[in-house]
């Protein structure tokens, strides 16, 4: 069965996963008993691996007293859950716990308003650990068939090779950033730094035409309260992370940045896109944060963003570059008999001024 249409979801409730295990199409049916016997199994063992996981964190946070002086990866990754199935929002309540231990809890399935869905790769994870290859993998990004799900393409390999070098290198990236903190603020305040973080996220990639994309629904609700998206304030009343971003130095910003983005991506908010943008652009900060002072790296991350974003308008297909060259064809195809009726008669059907088409064709040959 061609399951081909799932390759591009995130998330999957447990009827979908148990489903797609059995190789199956969760929307379609109505299915032979001895398929729904098939799903029935699945079920199970996924209740079985997900009650698990639940008791697996709650053990874990049972032994948290106040937030650790160092935010280790461990219990984000899927080898920390000990072979169960963590959903999202679990591993949501566990984040919670490090920076709000006492108060925040792990919710279980009996609870008044228990939701669940779950990872993709954790769902891939978990049944490579189950011997589970029959069925759907949720491996590929572009899967064709559960007949070729075992193959890989180029891209993928090239992927997955990229994950892993982001993978290595976010601890040490993290620890340059605590240094930075013991040596500049004295503040190792997970929760304050986090949100502080987050708002310099939000107003960086507001400002960054390729960073606009990976803003969330959440962060575009946020710029709508300011009503300032695009402008210099970003000030939003009674948010308590915009009044801590808003009084904190260029140093204590780009820092918690830094400690932010690497949260973001450890606990799998951040897709992969998103996660090597903000990788790369916190290791390039990093490096600013080492060579200089903070608050020059600022300007000198904004205005090499402003660069690149420049670049990319004006190359784009209808940028200047793009009108440019399609005036000069055509006063070379010998239509016109001079530059000036060239650019007269030309300018508007480009959507370029008569000065900028007749500069274009400065020092031009005449046509062949």
């Amino acid at each position: 069965m061609n399951l081909s249409k799932w390759d591009d979801v995130t998330f999957f409730s447990r009827e979908q996963v148990a489903h797609l295990l059995a190789g199956i199409d969760p929307d379609g049916g109505p299915y032979a008993e001895r398929t729904l016997k098939r799903i029935r199994h699945y079920r199970k063992l996924l209740s079985a691996a997900i009650d698990g996981a639940i008791k697996h964190a709650q053990k874990f946070a049972a032994e948290i007293t106040e937030p650790p002086d160092f935010l280790a990866p461990d219990i984000f990754e899927y080898d920390a859950w000990g072979g169960e199935l963590p959903s999202y929002e679990l591993r949501c309540q566990v984040a919670d716990v490090l920076t709000r231990p006492g108060i925040a809890k792990i919710v279980d399935t009996s609870d008044l308003g228990y939701t669940e869905k779950f990872i993709r790769d954790d769902i891939h994870f978990w049944i490579l650990g189950k011997g589970l290859i029959k069925g759907y993998l949720f491996n590929a990004s572009h899967q064709e068939s559960i007949d070729r799900a075992e193959q890989e393409t180029t891209d993928q390999v090239a992927l997955e090779s990229l994950e892993l070098a982001l993978e290595s290198q976010l601890e040490a990236l993290l620890q340059r950033y605590w240094e930075y903190a013991d040596n500049l603020l004295g503040d190792r305040d997970v929760a304050r730094l986090d949100r502080i973080g987050n708002w310099q996220r939000i107003t960086m990639l507001d400002r960054m035409e390729e960073g606009e994309e990976f803003l969330s629904d959440c962060d575009r609700g946020l710029l709508v309260q300011i009503g300032s998206s695009g402008a210099i304030g970003y000030v939003l009343a009674n948010d308590q992370g915009n009044q801590e971003w808003q009084s904190a130095s260029y140093p204590e910003r780009w820092i918690a940045f830094g400690v932010h983005a690497y949260c973001r991506i450890i606990s799998g908010q951040a897709g992969t896109d998103e996660a090597i943008f903000l990788f790369r652009l916190a290791s390039k900060i990093a490096g600013f944060l080492e060579r200089g002072d903070p608050e020059e790296a600022h300007a000198r991350a904004l205005s090499e963003h402003a660069r690149a974003a420049a670049n990319a308008r004006h190359s784009r297909p209808g940028g200047s570059r793009d009108k440019k060259m399609q005036i000069r064809e055509i006063w070379m195809s010998g239509k016109y008999s001079s530059r000036d009726i060239c650019a007269e008669q030309e300018c508007a059907a480009l959507g370029m001024s008569f000065s900028a088409a007749r500069k274009a064709l400065r020092g031009t040959p005449g046509p062949t």
